[in-house]
């Protein structure tokens, strides 16, 4: 099977809420083919759900920069707010106070 085609299937058993379909066909696809952005967030979506906290940070991270990357200022700030909110409620304090500012950063220049 191509990856395009694991994407696709991904993507659709994250739109059914299949989110263990989902977690696997992600990570299936991403073995060879990067990821966009959003398909980062929805993966990372499926790893929260599913209880695995570490990689949720690490797909949101991905994603955070992968919407830099795009100058998509506004949905970076986003990922950034869920990373600080988890961070915040594992008791990370500072982390989560970088987060929050680095989110409160991207959305004032996307206001400007």
């Amino acid at each position: 099977m191509d990856d395009q085609r694991r994407l696709s299937e991904a993507r659709e058993a994250y739109r059914r809420g299949d989110w263990a379909a989902a977690y696997g066909a992600f990570g299936s696809a991403a073995a060879e083919l990067p990821p966009p952005a959003t398909d980062l967030v929805a993966w990372a979506t499926c790893a929260y759900l599913l209880g695995h906290e570490d990689e949720f940070v690490t797909l949101l991270d991905r994603a955070h920069h992968g919407y830099l990357d795009h100058g998509d200022r506004e949905r970076a700030a986003y990922c950034a707010s869920w990373l600080a909110l988890n961070l915040a409620a594992a008791g990370a304090a500072a982390p989560a106070s970088g987060w929050f500012a680095r989110a409160r950063r991207l959305l004032e220049g996307a206001r400007d």
